[in-house]
């Protein structure tokens, strides 16, 4: 994940794979993750536990945008933005009656 964010030049998307029972391909549950029929080890996160690994790993503040998805922005005020343009809410006038 470093060598990925070393190279990023705005966004990096973090997204791992979903972990899906599979006994036909030989995936074995083993402590936090799986044993697979290529006999490696894959480990799987939680959605917090993922952030919590992003941002301890970059010294950054990574954005969930999906189930398992984050973006991690290289410029501070293009994470504001970003971070901004997904609260909108629509204004409203307030009616002036005479």
């Amino acid at each position: 994940m470093i060598n990925a964010w070393e190279l990023t030049q705005k966004v990096l998307l973090v997204s791992p794979q979903v972990l899906i029972a599979d006994s036909q391909r030989g995936v074995v549950a083993y402590g936090d993750g799986i044993i697979t029929s290529r006999n490696t080890f894959q480990k799987y996160y939680e959605q917090e536990e993922l952030k919590i690994y992003i941002d301890q790993v970059l010294g950054v503040d990574a954005i969930p945008v999906a189930l398992g998805v984050y973006f991690v922005l290289r410029d501070d005020p293009e994470t504001e933005l970003f971070r901004a343009s997904r609260f909108r809410y629509p204004a409203t006038t307030p009616k002036v009656t005479a």
